[in-house]
């Protein structure tokens, strides 16, 4: 009897207990959607294994992504990239390499500033055909790896490499020297390595669309790892990827990139083709508000900060190897009243491809007109024999 009174006891203190957590989850939950209300949403399982690139978008996929700042519909063609089939006629072909920001994450297909460089190089009277190969989580080397895998299938004549501040130092240390904390597939999914193998993706996926709490959680995840990144355990600014005199894994991380960079430099160079580097800027870089909260976060280490010091650093590496290199950060802060990127998400807006293609499009005009002379020059310099 005392036994039984002891089990019903224990019984009845963990239901009370299980009820009282669910509760709590419940007025959490919607404390959070009253006061902090989050950008819930689904993810989309587009992505496949590779065993060269670790992932890559899947063929002819369609679906729908949203959130609570965006809502897009997204395609891939039979090349696996976002937009129309790549079988254009146009003579004069660009390839854009890049990640997310590239790829478009938050903004509809001819939004993204790839499509839209299309757009305003046509109305310049250039006659191209823009393909757009983002693929969000790729860094530096898996770019170029994705170089030598479609430049024999497209030939283009000028490639585009989209370097975005903060995240491709962070992926090229990941590619290289902490390959455990990349990224892999599950179920179509792309997520860390670190996730436990028994998670469960399509209750994570379900969480996601519809509990704000969940959201917040994860938010408050990715900032702590954010600031990982961005800090040493000694929290000191040379580990930091705006350090102005990097250290550790981020000086590692610059010599992986210059190494990156030099080879398709030369691999363009050996075929003819051009090569060119644009910086995309990093939102701490833009605003002052958020760089404020960023320095004020190293404390004494915040004068070994540098806000252009990423950019300084790529335009001295592509002035050495002979790099054409576009800088669009000061035309992003003449417009940092303007909503660039999505609050949350950080992803660039529309707004925010338009001024990539701002900065973009003179350079890449000057870059066909180089090889167009170059062409030319070529064409006058062979004998009649070799022509016929």
């Amino acid at each position: 009897m005392a036994a039984d009174t002891k089990i019903r006891s224990i019984a009845g203190a963990v239901t009370l207990l299980c009820v009282s957590i669910l509760v709590g989850l419940l007025l959490a939950e919607a404390l959070v959607r009253i006061l902090l209300p989050q950008p819930v949403g689904n993810a989309l399982p587009m992505y496949a294994p590779d065993e060269q690139l670790a992932h890559r978008l899947k063929a002819g996929f369609q679906g729908l992504l949203r959130t609570g700042e965006f809502s897009i519909m997204v395609r891939t063609n039979s090349f696996g990239f976002r937009g129309e089939a790549w079988d254009s006629l146009q003579s004069r072909r660009i390839l854009v390499l890049g990640d997310s920001f590239t790829f478009g994450y938050g903004v509809h297909e001819a939004q993204t500033f790839p499509a839209c460089l299309c757009v305003a190089l046509e109305e310049m009277g250039c006659d191209v055909a823009v393909f757009n190969a983002g693929v969000p989580g790729y860094g530096t080397l898996q770019e170029e790896q994705l170089l030598e895998r479609l430049w024999p299938r497209l030939r283009p004549g000028l490639v585009i490499l989209a370097f975005t501040v903060g995240s491709d130092l962070r992926n090229n240390i990941e590619q290289r020297l902490r390959p455990e904390e990349g990224f892999e597939v599950r179920e179509g999914y792309l997520v860390k390595r670190g996730l436990p193998a028994g998670s469960r993706l399509p209750l994570k996926a379900f969480f996601q669309q519809h509990s704000h709490l969940y959201v917040l959680l994860q938010k408050s995840r990715a900032r702590a790892a954010m600031k990982q990144d961005g800090f040493s355990k000694e929290r000191t600014a040379c580990s930091h990827f705006l350090g102005a005199e990097p250290c550790g894994d981020m000086a590692n991380a610059w010599e992986i990139t210059r190494r990156a960079l030099g080879r398709m430099n030369a691999y363009c160079f050996d075929r003819g083709t051009r090569f060119c580097l644009v910086a995309i800027p990093h939102p701490v870089q833009v605003y002052d508000r958020l760089w404020s909260e960023e320095t004020s976060a190293l404390g004494v280490f915040r004068e070994g900060l540098s806000r252009e010091g990423v950019q300084q650093r790529l335009n001295v590496l592509a002035h050495d190897m002979g790099i054409a290199f576009i800088d669009p950060l000061a035309h992003f802060r003449l417009h940092a009243t303007e909503v660039l990127y999505y609050p949350l998400d950080r992803h660039l807006t529309a707004l925010g491809h338009q001024l990539m293609v701002d900065e973009l499009a003179p350079v890449v005009a000057r870059e066909i007109e180089c090889l167009e002379r170059s062409e030319l020059t070529n064409a006058s310099s062979t004998p009649e024999n070799e022509r016929e």
